[in-house]
């Protein structure tokens, strides 16, 4: 197989893998940097197809043009990867900043004084710089559910700067032809894009997890959510002895709202309690809404004399809130009820009911206040 039949191999795997992705990303809207990577593809694909032609191709197209279209290829990858996890994604500037630079050194080595050598030098520093970029953006802090594969990603591009740069001190120094390299180039282009088809796999479910555990109006968790959590944490207190508190909170007059401002006013109303329950509370405290108008608020590590302290700080917040409708603005209250274990051994249900007791009797007296439950009955033991 000569080297123009491999050049041609080589850009329809970019083709293939560009148009996977492509397929992949209507599917799911969601991905993030995923059209950024098809774009890579295909520009590699073009490039190497150039590459492949430029026998039959002026230098200015066959090599210049393949080039600057392989600058392309590199920043869209380098902006694929920093769009996916979200961080550093100015770095295509430097990447592209670096790529200029190399293509000037391309021009010169090919129109105004060619030279092989030289110009696979400095090509392949073009290549391997932007690769090591990318790969220190991979190797940064990732999703737990995409580390392994942004970790993977990573190794292969050390592996293509790796590669890159041998083979432009080899042909430089040893005038070794850039052939024998190019059977580690189909391993590269096969390695990143099943990469970032791997990651992208790892994104869609851990969103589609966070999205079965997440109410989709408020974004704290939902009931299913705040079942398994609270089963680890009250069997980690009954073990250890600890001391755990759960305050359950249901908006005053919440009806009365959803009647007077319409759905819209009492989603408004919705989210301005959670933001003013998140505020209050630290960061291992658990918040849920449980459905309609009530939330609760798991405190572990957490006394009675906190968690009240706690309730009542979520109270005053709750408050001082002004909800703004397109014509309306109304204030909001809540209720809440106490309830705390130390080291005892229930079930999440019977955990609800005590503190739903507990709120029942802060609205008998009067709404907009705080209820502490007593001891943890009996009758609600598991």
């Amino acid at each position: 197989m000569d080297i123009n039949t491999l050049f041609f191999v080589e850009s329809s795997l970019f083709f293939l893998f560009g148009l996977t992705m492509l397929v992949n990303s209507l599917a799911n809207p969601g991905l993030r940097g995923a059209y950024w990577f098809v774009a890579s593809n295909l520009a590699g694909g073009v490039a190497l197809s150039l590459q492949g032609a430029r026998a039959h191709l002026p230098v200015t197209i066959g090599i210049v043009l393949s080039n600057l279209l392989f600058v392309t290829q590199l920043v869209c990858l380098n902006r694929a990867v920093t769009a996916f996890l979200g961080r550093m994604e100015r770095m295509w500037i430097a990447v592209l900043g670096v790529c200029m630079v190399g293509m000037c050194g391309v021009a010169y080595f090919s129109l105004v004084h060619p030279d092989i050598g030289v110009r696979v030098a400095v090509i392949s520093a073009m290549m391997a710089a932007p690769a090591l970029m990318t790969a220190w953006v991979l190797f940064g802090p990732a999703a737990p559910g995409v580390r392994t594969a942004s970790r993977l990603l990573g190794s292969v591009f050390l592996f293509f700067a790796a590669v890159t740069s041998v083979r432009g001190y080899a042909v430089y120094r040893f005038h070794v032809p850039s052939f024998y390299f190019i059977w580690l180039d189909l391993i590269v282009i096969a390695g990143i894009a099943f990469g970032f088809i791997w990651m992208s796999a790892a994104q869609l479910r851990e969103d589609l997890e966070r999205q079965a555990m997440t109410d989709p109006l408020t974004g704290v968790l939902n009931r299913r959510a705040v079942e398994r959590e609270v089963v680890e944490l009250l069997q980690r207190s009954a073990k250890t002895g600890g001391t755990i508190s759960a305050l359950m909170l249901d908006m005053d007059h919440f009806k009365g709202i959803n009647d007077r401002f319409g759905h819209h006013g009492g989603d408004k109303a919705l989210l301005a309690v959670t933001h003013a329950i998140r505020r209050s509370v630290r960061g291992t405290d658990l918040v849920a809404r449980l459905g309609g108008d009530e939330f609760m608020v798991v405190l572990p590590d957490t006394p009675m004399e906190m968690a009240r302290m706690i309730a009542e700080l979520i109270r005053g917040e709750v408050s001082s809130l002004r909800v703004q409708t397109e014509t309306h603005q109304f204030q909001v209250r809540v209720s809440v009820g106490i309830t705390t274990l130390v080291g005892q051994i229930v079930g999440l249900e019977d955990l609800i009911k005590q503190s739903d007791r507990a709120l029942y009797e802060a609205k008998a007296a009067g709404r907009n206040r705080v209820f502490p439950s007593g001891e943890f009955e009996p009758a609600f033991m598991a």
